[in-house]
């Protein structure tokens, strides 16, 4: 009882960045993630509203324009080329210009954080390796992989000079188990792993960079709902059958993912950016129980429970196997009984 009134007393804090005595925005942050992304949208308008002015780094016209259709005082492109070093050197040239102190003696202002957010594997995760073509792999690779590391090299140096916080968000529960039919994303999740690794260790001896990874589960989704509800209504009218409006048989209300809030996420965010979280933390339904179960059950039996899975696959209400439908980036592979156990750790 005593760590659940804890818990919804630190959720009812308010939490604001710092200001300047006049009210002027002083925090900065940088959200490295795709435009499109819903996450990057929820995120960058949770930090508006705290007090942080929000650069989201883009490189061509259309991001740059979708993030201005925002119409938000302090939510700002940042045009980078990552493929280009002119680019990238002439961007953070004019951006540590933009925090120097002697371009405001009386409220400087300061890089407090840079988010590097994970983008949706494609094609679909559930491809065969013989399937992946060569085009896909090289997406992938450079996508997820070459492009953030890119990106997050030209912004270390002034990440250090101003001890900020470098937080890395990547989803957990389906690499954790390295299922069948989902190179690309088990390949993108080791590589993450082994360069967050490596990180850490080269800057912990100076101590002045606070890494923090976000181990992502399941969150809760309302347009992920509707478009399900969708789905099946329209299955149901294709067979001529009644889908009673918007409700869903038992079995298909059984099928949607119920996840974390998203709230949960952007109070999780603030607080590592501030310094109150390091080291990983674990936000969503199911990052820890599979993270664990990754760590410590053996490969063998991962593969049996999986395998089992397949061999017993049933049809879903909107026609696709258990197996074969998809999470969009902190959902499971389909194992039914560790949803269960995540669900009732999340309750």
């Amino acid at each position: 009882a005593f760590l659940i009134w804890r818990q919804r007393k630190a959720n009812r804090a308010k939490r604001r960045a710092k200001r300047a005595k006049n009210g002027q925005r002083t925090e900065i942050v940088v959200l490295a993630g795709p435009p499109t992304a819903p996450l990057t949208r929820s995120l960058s308008l949770d930090l508006e509203r705290r007090g942080f002015v929000v650069y989201i780094p883009v490189n061509s016209l259309w991001e740059e324009r979708l993030i201005q259709a925002e119409s938000r005082a302090d939510i700002h492109p940042l045009n980078l080329d990552v493929t280009s070093p002119s680019s990238i050197s002439s961007t953070i040239r004019k951006f540590n210009s933009l925090l120097d102190p002697s371009n405001a003696p009386r409220y400087p202002l300061r890089l407090a954080s840079f988010i590097l957010l994970p983008q949706t594997p494609s094609p679909p995760v559930s491809s065969l390796i013989l399937d992946i073509s060569t085009d896909s792999w090289s997406d992938a690779l450079t996508t997820q992989l070459l492009s953030p590391f890119t990106l997050l090299q030209a912004f270390l140096p002034l990440l250090i000079s101003h001890k900020a916080s470098i937080l890395f968000l990547t989803p957990i529960n389906t690499p954790s188990l390295s299922p069948p039919q989902h190179a690309l994303e088990n390949v993108v999740a080791g590589g993450m792993d082994a360069y967050i690794s490596t990180l850490r260790r080269e800057t912990a001896s100076s101590g002045l960079v606070n890494i923090v990874r976000f181990k992502l589960g399941a969150f809760d989704d309302a347009s992920d709902r509707e478009a399900f509800k969708l789905a099946v209504a329209l299955r149901h009218e294709s067979n001529g059958s009644s889908s009673n409006g918007t409700m869903l048989p038992p079995a298909a209300e059984r099928r949607i993912t119920r996840g974390t809030p998203l709230r949960d996420l952007h109070l999780e965010v603030f607080d590592a950016i501030v310094g109150k979280r390091r080291g990983n933390v674990y936000v969503g339904r199911g990052a820890r129980v599979y993270d664990t179960l990754g760590k410590i059950v053996p490969d063998g039996l991962v593969g049996w429970m999986l395998g089992l899975k397949t061999r017993s696959r049933k049809e879903s209400p909107t026609g696709e196997t258990v197996g074969e439908r998809a999470h969009g980036g902190g959902g499971s592979p389909g194992w039914e009984k560790v949803d269960q156990v995540s669900g009732e750790e999340s309750a």
